[in-house]
This record gives C-alpha cells, sequence and structure tokens, in this order.
C-alpha cells in the first residue's frame, strides 16, 4: 500500500505538468494571436490591393458596349474601303497622268 506521502508526490508531479501543460498553452495562444494578426494585415493590405486593381478595370457592360461600337465602325470602314477600291485606283491613274502632263506641258511650255 501506498502511503500518504507517496500519493503526495505523485499528485504534485501530475500538478506540476498540468502547469507546463497551461502555460504552454497560453504560449501557444499568444503565438497565435500574434499569427492572426499577421495575416489579417495581410488580408487587409491584398484587400486594398485589390481596390485599386479594380478601380483600374473597366466594367464588362461598358466594354461590350464600346466593343460593339468599335466593331460596327470597322465594319463600316471595310465595306467603304471594299466599295471604293476600283475608283481609288481610276482617280490615282487620273491625278497621276494628270501630274506627268502637267510636268510634261510646263517643261515645253514657256509661260
Amino acid at each position: 500500500m501506498e502511503d500518504i506521502n507517496d500519493k503526495v508526490i505523485r499528485l504534485e508531479i501530475i500538478i506540476a505538468r498540468l502547469e507546463e501543460k497551461f502555460i504552454a498553452s497560453e504560449e501557444a495562444k499568444k503565438l497565435q494571436a500574434i499569427e492572426y494578426e499577421r495575416r489579417l494585415e495581410t488580408l487587409n493590405h491584398s484587400h486594398a490591393q485589390s481596390l485599386e486593381a479594380q478601380s483600374r478595370t473597366v466594367p464588362r457592360e461598358v466594354y461590350d458596349r464600346d466593343r460593339e461600337v468599335t466593331d460596327r465602325w470597322r465594319n463600316e470602314v471595310r465595306e467603304l474601303i471594299a466599295r471604293t477600291k476600283g475608283q481609288t485606283s481610276v482617280y490615282m491613274w487620273v491625278l497621276g497622268t494628270g501630274g506627268i502632263g502637267w510636268v510634261v506641258l510646263s517643261h515645253f511650255w514657256k509661260w
């Protein structure tokens, strides 16, 4: 049988271990709180960065509307170029021959 002194020693050891666990638990809580602060600071900084980036972007509706306007303009220009392609070459021929004729005439014709 154990005597009282052995039981007291055993209880003191158990109490000491519990105190060590409690102290370790408190230290772990402090470290966890520091880590939470660091992560929250990082998240707040990331949130500010995302708001800044979002302020520099165009909303989808505006982009789509502008894209439609640009596409219509591009198609109109392509159609105009296709319609005037033959006419442009005729105009260039007339201007070219007229220019050459003017140079030749001004060379031989004394004003």
